[in-house]
This record gives structure tokens, C-alpha cells and sequence, in this order.
């Protein structure tokens, strides 16, 4: 007897325009790529018959990026068949002049940059800054910004122990998932603060506006995708998925 989930959701992105959040469920068949209206309503699979993992946005919000059968898929929008776009690489991030961070052999790898360039590091969850001169990525010693230029690196303060990072619209802050919930660095002022959300909670992703925030939490006996209000500490779901929904099929 197989258990299937009835509406559960992880791994939220948000697409360029705010109109859309992309998010990896098992309500179906296995784990696939879905897209719901970032205001609520009812989500479109994108994806079918090989498992779906960290999905992203093509900078123009016209297609997401998936880890599907050992390399990247594209899922257009519209709903047609997803397209080959790199035969090894597991993950991938658009900047917002098209410039892409792939990870391929578990190394940082910019394309589009005028020259390609293969750097030496080893890294993971790669997400471009708003200006487009730097990234930060996942490293064994925790959250790393890195200049797309000269591939140094700088430790961010108060990232060791974390993972996925994800930058605000302003460029000045960079949320990300720690044990201990999901933080946000404050570049300018040099400090942390925790956001009240539920535990466990991961893979943040910030609203174009910058006034929201949607990640993953363990609620309600599932994995659901949620969205945090910053002015008002408002949290609202996009999936609701409990226990008790799940549908039992032989």
C-alpha cells in the first residue's frame, strides 16, 4: 500500500515577475515539479517520470531549471516538455542579466560571463546577488560569498553550519536554513536575526518586492511550503498538506 501525499510541497522558488512560486511535491506519482500563483490558487505540474530536485528560475521567468535524470532539465511555463539544458550539472542559478552558476563535479562554474570559466570551488546551492558581481554559495565551512570576477571567497559572519542562501531584492541581506531555523545576515550592519517561523524550516525564498519570504516547514505531520509576511509576522500556506490528507492506493 502506497502512501501519496495529497498537497504537500518543498523547495520553493520565486519566479522573477512575483506571479508564480515553483516547488517540488510528491503528490502525484513521485517527485515532480509544480508551479502555484504566489497569491494561492491551484498549481500546475511541470514535470513527470524522473524525480525533480532544486528547482530555479531562468531570468526570464518563461522556464525553471531542474536536477532531473543526472544533469539539468528546463520545465517551460507554458506546460510543454521539459528540455536537456546541461547533461552533468546537478544545479543551476540565473542572474539577472542571464548569466549562469552552475554546479558541476561539485565545483562553481559561470557561464555567460564573456568567458566561461570552471573555478576550483567546491560548493553547492549557488545564488547570484542582485548586483550580479557576486554569489553565495554552500562550502563545507558554511555560507561563502563569492566574486564572480576573481572567484575569491569571504566567509559570511554568523553562515557557518549553513545552506541554501538566498539573497534580498536590496542585495544587503542573505537569508539561508541553519539547524537552528532559518537566519537572515544583515550585510551592512553586521547582524543576525532569526525569523519566527516554524521548526524545522528551509530553502528560503525571497518576494521580488522583498516584503515576503516562502520556505519549507515540517507542519502538520508533512513538508509544506509557507509564506512569512515581514511587516506583519503573518504566515500563510501555499500547501496544506496533513497526515490525515494523505490517500492510501494499492
Amino acid at each position: 500500500m502506497e502512501l501519496i501525499s495529497a498537497g504537500n510541497g518543498m523547495s520553493p522558488a520565486w519566479s522573477p515577475d512575483g506571479a508564480w512560486i515553483a516547488f517540488l511535491s510528491n503528490r502525484a506519482e513521485g517527485w515532480d515539479l509544480y508551479v502555484a500563483p504566489a497569491a494561492g490558487g491551484d498549481p500546475q505540474r511541470l514535470t513527470k517520470g524522473a524525480t525533480a530536485d532544486d528547482p530555479a528560475w531562468r531570468s526570464d521567468g518563461l522556464a525553471v531549471a531542474v536536477h532531473r535524470r543526472a544533469g539539468i532539465d528546463l520545465a517551460p511555463l507554458d506546460g510543454t516538455a521539459p528540455l536537456r539544458f546541461d547533461e552533468t550539472a546537478t544545479q543551476a542559478s540565473w542572474s539577472r542579466d542571464g548569466r549562469i552558476a552552475i554546479i558541476r563535479d561539485g565545483r562553481l562554474a559561470l557561464q555567460g560571463c564573456g568567458n566561461d570559466v570552471e573555478t576550483e570551488i567546491d560548493a553547492r546551492d549557488p545564488a547570484w546577488a542582485p548586483d550580479g558581481r557576486r554569489l553565495a554559495v554552500t562550502r563545507a565551512s558554511g555560507i561563502e560569498i563569492a566574486d564572480a570576477e576573481t572567484s575569491e571567497t569571504q566567509l559570511l559572519e554568523g553562515g557557518q553550519r549553513g545552506a541554501a542562501p538566498a539573497w534580498h531584492p536590496s542585495g544587503d541581506r542573505i537569508a539561508f536554513e541553519r539547524d537552528d531555523g532559518i537566519q537572515v545576515a544583515n550585510l551592512d550592519a553586521g547582524t543576525m536575526e532569526t525569523l519566527p517561523t516554524p521548526m524545522p524550516a528551509g530553502k528560503p525564498s525571497w518576494s521580488p518586492s522583498g516584503d515576503e519570504i516562502a520556505f519549507h516547514a515540517y507542519v502538520d505531520a508533512n513538508w509544506n511550503i509557507l509564506i512569512l509576511n515581514l511587516a506583519s509576522g503573518h504566515v500563510r500556506p501555499l500547501t496544506a498538506a496533513t497526515w490525515a490528507s494523505w490517500n492510501a492506493r494499492g
